[in-house]
């Protein structure tokens, strides 16, 4: 408890709340909202488009993004950048920047379906922070998604590849 001249005060964090920091409860727990963003990328895509192949996508977000996180010792890091993405719209829409921290925690999975010939990917978010703004936070926080689910799919590859 503080005290000043005119007013009284009481903090009351005990800084389990891990705010704008990676923690572990925050995947077990969830902060914010949790996303999760998939989508079925045909072979012919992957090959006409991003000129390479199914199985090497999967190996390859397995040896970079999975083993190569977890051997850095990441905490949430399993992912090709997010926190870029997540930097980028949290700035274009007036949210707090520093909040990416937690938000951008993230995992990205890939595998071949389709007896190979596809590949589908996946990307769970599962803290991220939304500001509850002036306007209707339920049309804010659409917007949000929307964004994330047309952004965080293709730029992945860009980033992985």
């Amino acid at each position: 408890m503080g005290v000043t001249k005119n007013s009284a005060f009481c903090l009351c964090s005990g800084n389990y709340c891990s705010d704008k920091k990676p923690a572990a409860v925050n995947w077990i727990e969830g902060r914010g909202k949790s996303v999760v963003c998939e989508a079925v990328i045909k072979e012919e895509v992957v090959k006409k488009v991003l000129k390479t192949d199914v199985a090497s996508l999967v190996e390859l977000n397995m040896l970079k993004n999975l083993t190569g996180s977890a051997v850095a010792g990441a905490l949430g890091g399993f992912n090709a950048h997010a926190a870029n993405i997540v930097s980028a719209i949290y700035i274009a829409t007036g949210q707090d920047p520093a909040q990416n921290v937690e938000s951008s925690q993230c995992i990205t999975m890939m595998e071949a379906i389709n007896d190979g010939k596809d590949l589908h990917i996946s990307v769970s978010m599962p803290s991220i922070e939304v500001l509850q703004p002036l306007i209707d936070p339920y049309i804010f926080s659409i917007k949000i998604y929307r964004t994330l689910v047309c952004l965080a799919i293709p730029i992945v590859f860009v980033f992985i590849l």
